[in-house]
């Protein structure tokens, strides 16, 4: 299943940010890129999207996950000081 989801409401939508958190607990290296990549990109998107990206980053750091802090500093490294795109 694509970590993205629905491509328009990729962090609005609720499976899909589950399925992000729940990826976000896999070690290996693409999956642990995918997430990170995911966020980004939907952040990039709209306000909505950017502020949804950062709350679920917000909620990563908290999990138990090895991966999340890695996930997390790319993250807020490209989204805190960002405008989105739109």
């Amino acid at each position: 299943m694509p970590v993205l989801g629905n491509a328009g409401n990729a962090c609005a939508d609720p499976r899909a940010r589950l399925r992000r958190e729940r990826a976000a607990g896999d070690d290996r290296n693409f999956v642990k890129k995918g997430v990170s990549w995911a966020l980004r990109v939907a952040g990039r998107r709209n306000r909505e999207l950017n502020d949804a990206a950062i709350e679920t980053a917000r909620r990563l750091i908290e999990s138990p996950a090895p991966a999340a802090p890695v996930i997390v500093a790319q993250v807020r490294m490209s989204l805190a000081n960002s405008a989105p795109v739109w």
